[in-house]
């Protein structure tokens, strides 16, 4: 009982500094201001890689999860017209990247990049 009023008080006294520095700064704390979804899936990922190498798990989860990844990013963002887009090219470098970024666009395996 002692432990989970202590753990009351403390959540208390957590929530109301969050909501001196929000009223101060009038911003949102680095955590609250992370979508949902993007938290939940970071959370998930340290808990799988950490029951993974708990358990001594050898096969690779994100490669199992990267099919479904791809699958949801394309059914929510459209593609754009180009994911590649002309340019002069500056340097020899530049050049074979591009040709890469081309080839991987050919064969579906570019949704996007920067």
């Amino acid at each position: 009982e002692d432990s989970r009023q202590q753990f009351k008080a403390r959540r208390e006294v957590f929530k109301k500094n969050q909501q001196r520095a929000k009223a101060m700064t009038g911003k949102k704390t680095p955590i609250d201001a992370l979508p949902g979804d993007l938290l939940f899936f970071a959370r998930v990922t340290n808990l799988m890689h950490g029951l993974g190498s708990r358990l001594r798990v050898r096969t690779p989860y994100l490669s199992i999860m990267a099919p479904y990844a791809k699958r949801a990013l394309v059914e929510r963002y459209p593609a754009p017209a180009s994911l590649v887009y002309p340019s002069a090219s500056l340097s020899s470098l530049e050049e074979k990247v591009r040709l890469m970024l081309l080839e991987f666009l050919s064969k579906e395996q570019l949704i996007g990049c920067q």
